[in-house]
This record gives C-alpha cells, sequence and structure tokens, in this order.
C-alpha cells in the first residue's frame, strides 16, 4: 500500500478513490494493480533497501519467523536457514532470535576474518562472533573460541547434518535457525 501510495502520488487511499476526475480513475486502475496483481517481488524492487535495515522490519521479521517456524520446520522435524545481507545485519538479527525466541536454539555462522579499515566494524563483529561462540558453548557443552573457529564450524555442520557425533540428537541438541 505504501509503495502504491507513493507511486501514485498520493497522501491516503482515500485520496485515490475521492479522485473524480480521469487521472483519478487511472489512479484506482494502477492501484488496483499493486495491491491485488503484482506480485510481492516486483513491488519489493520499489522499497529502498534501507528499510530492510530498519528495527521495526527486523522485529516484524523475527516476529514472523517465530509465529511460523513449528509448521514449517514440520514441528521441528527440520532446521531452517536464515540469510542477512552482512554480518552486522546477521549479528543484529542474532540478538532478536536469542531475546525474543530463547525457546529456538539459534547460531550464526560467518568468516571470524577481521578487515582492519574500520575499527567500530572490527569490534561489533569481534564482539558478536565471542557472544555466538560462547552461547554455542554453553548451550552445547564445547570449547571453542575464534582461534578455533574452523573447529566451531565443523562442529556446527555435523549437528545440523546428524553426522557422528550428533546422529541421534535430542530436540534439545539440535539446532533450529542457522543465521
Amino acid at each position: 500500500e505504501q509503495v502504491a501510495l507513493r507511486e501514485l502520488g498520493a497522501q491516503s487511499l482515500q485520496d485515490i478513490y475521492d479522485d473524480t476526475t480521469e487521472l483519478g480513475e487511472k489512479r484506482r486502475e494502477l492501484l488496483n494493480v499493486y495491491l491485488n496483481t503484482m506480485p510481492m517481488t516486483e513491488i519489493e524492487a520499489y522499497i529502498p533497501s534501507l528499510q530492510y535495515q530498519m528495527q521495526d522490519h527486523c522485529e516484524a521479521v523475527v516476529e514472523d519467523v517465530i509465529d511460523t517456524m513449528r509448521q514449517k520446520s514440520q514441528g521441528g522435524k527440520f532446521h531452517a536457514i536464515f540469510t542477512t545481507t552482512s554480518i552486522p545485519q546477521a549479528i543484529v538479527y542474532y540478538h532478536l532470535f536469542k531475546a525474543n525466541a530463547p525457546h529456538l536454539n539459534v547460531t550464526a555462522l560467518f568468516d571470524p576474518s577481521l578487515d582492519n579499515d574500520n575499527p567500530g566494524k572490527v569490534m561489533y563483529k569481534e564482539n558478536g562472533l565471542v557472544e555466538i561462540i560462547q552461547d554455542y558453548n554453553e548451550k552445547y557443552h564445547q570449547n571453542f573460541t575464534i582461534p578455533t573457529h574452523a573447529k566451531f564450524k565443523k562442529d556446527l555442520s555435523n549437528r545440523l547434518a546428524h553426522k557422528k557425533p550428533y546422529i541421534n540428537l535430542q530436540p534439545e541438541q539440535r539446532i533450529d535457525l542457522l543465521i
């Protein structure tokens, strides 16, 4: 609806419906296209990517995943992979899932190398990685660190794939969501 209003130069749907001119009729036809026939993927092309980083959007995404996780995972039978466009965004989502879905086993995996060009980003990434590994260690009784990240990644991969030593895991020992 917001995309349609912006593209049609209107403040509200009522503005479009109240316009009795020929232009108003064309705007109503286009409004119908935006609201009823245009695929969401096309509508998303109109939305600035910055919107996807806004807190409200991220919280709505997390809420939707939480609300549909049981059904989409067929009662916990399957794992989910949640992708993001950046490592900082992955850390943001990790914190949101951790805060809003403590009942889900959530972890994140990304390249541990640090780019020293931006000290603020380096610290955020390193702190996020330390927290993710520490949480994993606590939940699954492991002892990984940043220097042993390759072993952490292998353990996580084996856990997801139900490979040795994780062939017959109990639900509380599985990973529900990998970011």
